[in-house]
Parts: C-alpha cells; structure tokens; sequence
C-alpha cells in the first residue's frame, strides 16, 4: 500500500465525492419533501416507494462505484 499510496488516495477521494453528492441529492429530496408537499396518502406512498428504490439501489450503486474505482485506479498496473 505504501508504493501505490496515490492510487488509493486519488480512488478514495473519488468514492467521498460521488458518495458525498449522493448523500447531498438525497438530504436535499427529503428536506424539498417536507416543506413543500402537504401531508397526504399519495405523497406518502411516493415518497415510501422512493426511500424503498434508495434502500436497494443506493448499496448496490456504492458496491459498483467501489468495484470501479479498484479496477480503475488501484488494480491497474
């Protein structure tokens, strides 16, 4: 790790920031949510279904991110 501590630093400061604009894109949806939209059954429902797609799919996305940046920046050689 010492002799390729560039690769791993520029791979980790890409993961923190595309996880970082992740977690800011979804701060910023549930804060829009619940100051804009009134309280209703239809609005709940979407937003329920949006935080379900979030749970499956923002893990899956930061496995590939992750297997993408180590194949790219620190497997290579």
């Amino acid at each position: 790790m010492k002799k390729d501590f560039g690769r791993y630093w520029i791979a980790g400061l890409i993961f923190a920031i595309i996880a970082g604009v992740i977690q800011w894109i979804t701060g910023y949806y549930g804060v829009f949510v619940t100051l804009y939209f009134e309280s209703n059954f239809f609005w709940g429902l979407i937003t329920g279904l949006i935080g379900v797609t979030l749970f499956i799919f923002v893990p899956w996305g930061y496995g590939r991110l992750t297997e993408w940046i180590y194949i790219t920046f620190i497997e290579k050689k």
